[in-house]
């Protein structure tokens, strides 16, 4: 008789900090915009599947960003020139560069007006002001909602009417979409920490920010792997950080999730 195969599912989930320290504002919007699609997502999944048990490994300055956007404490780059009514060459640069993603883009391509900027957008690129500012509103707009969770894009009467209003999109529109963002990243982290308590998930950390954490103790571990390998002019050896990365993650993590983690990713 065959023996059954077990096998442990773990989902990483991770993001580096985005946060400006000067200024407070994340340059990159990918922790909202993932929010928005993917990690909510995720653990509904799991719960509609009740016999299924997985790991998710959460990355501590992830889950920190998570709770920013959650409260609304947090802003990005893209948020902020979506509302912004004069832009620089630079601003709508940023903005043509980062609204195309081109995983993005394939989400949008049955969207007409979307797939016509993507279009322009070689033009546009070398002179900035062959889109008004009505179209980069517009791009802004399908790029958000592309990168929506579709179950709520689909279900969702205020994201259904921007989808049907298709262009002219206004400030109040934009708003709009980062309040349903919001309300989406609100329920995760509570999301998670439900189903842990239930029994059908165990949740796991790292080090606070990621770091590869032998690394971090001593750049020339690397060649206990590797023999050989071309290593940094400079060894680095910060043994002293590596115990801070883990105490300050297992003591957010048993703050935000109300137990201590049932494991670590190294």
């Amino acid at each position: 008789m065959a023996r059954p195969l077990y096998v442990a599912i773990v989902w990483h989930m991770h993001q580096p900090s985005y946060k400006n320290p000067a200024t407070g504002i994340y340059e990159l919007p990918w922790v909202r915009l993932h929010g928005a699609r993917n990690y909510l997502r995720m653990a509904d999944l799991v719960s509609d599947h009740p016999g299924a048990h997985v790991t998710f490994n959460l990355v501590p300055c992830l889950v920190e960003q998570l709770a920013e956007y959650a409260t609304g404490r947090a802003e990005d780059r893209l948020m902020r020139l979506a509302l912004q009514e004069e832009l620089s060459r630079e601003e709508k640069r940023y903005l043509l560069n980062i609204c195309h993603s081109p995983r993005w883009q394939q989400k949008g391509r049955r969207q007409h007006r979307y797939t016509l900027l993507q279009a322009r957008r070689t033009e546009a690129i070398a002179y900035p002001d062959a889109f008004t500012r009505q179209d980069y509103r517009d791009l802004v707009v399908w790029f958000n909602l592309t990168a929506m969770d579709l179950n709520w894009l689909e279900r969702d009467e205020r994201l259904q009417g921007l989808v049907f209003k298709e262009r002219n999109f206004t400030a109040e529109d934009i708003t709009t979409i980062h309040a349903v963002q919001q309300e989406i990243i609100a329920r995760t982290l509570p999301r998670y920490r439900e189903l842990q308590d239930q029994g059908q998930i165990e949740l796991t950390t790292t080090p606070y920010y990621h770091p590869i954490l032998p690394l971090l103790i001593d750049t020339e571990s690397a060649q206990r792997a590797t023999p050989g390998l071309p290593l940094p002019a400079l060894p680095l050896r910060a043994p002293e950080d590596a115990e801070a990365q883990l105490r300050r993650a297992y003591e957010y993590h048993r703050e935000v999730f109300g137990r201590a983690p049932r494991g670590l990713w190294p």
